[in-house]
């Protein structure tokens, strides 16, 4: 299914579609990426027409459209994603010991590498957190992650 057909379902069947806030925070750190790196391409080409004898003006709208995206990009992507109806869900309240113990223990979604899997218990807790108490709510877990989603199922013991 692609995104705009779950965008039309979520109309017709009247669910709601939430990201959770750590994925949300690396899409936004991926996204402030890219636009360092346009930046930084344009002060590159920006240079190399001064080297040609070349003007850069036409360079200088782009860059500073850039620069301002730059410092309200994290405004930009939230206004999107609520025009489409997403929204993020708030990050879980966790028991650090817990967590540890999961590290220790391997138990999902830590892998058995012990250093994977923090992001991913934020993001299981924050969905067993959203949907605690409130069984009306039928939440569906949409992940390409194996740990996760085992991780997920567990919690619901």
């Amino acid at each position: 299914m692609d995104f705009a057909e779950l965008l039309e379902l979520k109309e017709l069947l009247f669910f709601d579609i939430v990201v959770s806030r750590v994925s949300w925070l690396e899409f936004l750190r991926k996204r402030k990426t890219q636009a360092s790196e346009c930046v930084a391409k344009i002060r590159q080409l920006r240079s190399s027409l001064e080297k040609l004898g070349q003007s850069p003006t036409e360079l200088t709208a782009i860059y500073d459209r850039l620069r301002d995206f730059e410092k309200n990009f994290e405004t930009i992507f939230e206004k999107k994603l609520s025009d489409v109806g997403i929204g993020i869900l708030p990050l879980a309240k966790c028991d650090l010991e817990d967590l540890l113990r999961m590290a220790i223990e391997n138990v999902p979604p830590f892998e058995e590498s012990h250093e994977k899997g923090f992001r991913d218990s934020l993001i299981m807790f924050s969905i067993l957190e959203a949907i605690k108490g409130v069984p009306e709510k039928n939440a569906l877990l949409v992940s390409d992650d194996k740990l996760l989603t085992e991780g997920a199922w567990l919690g619901f013991d």
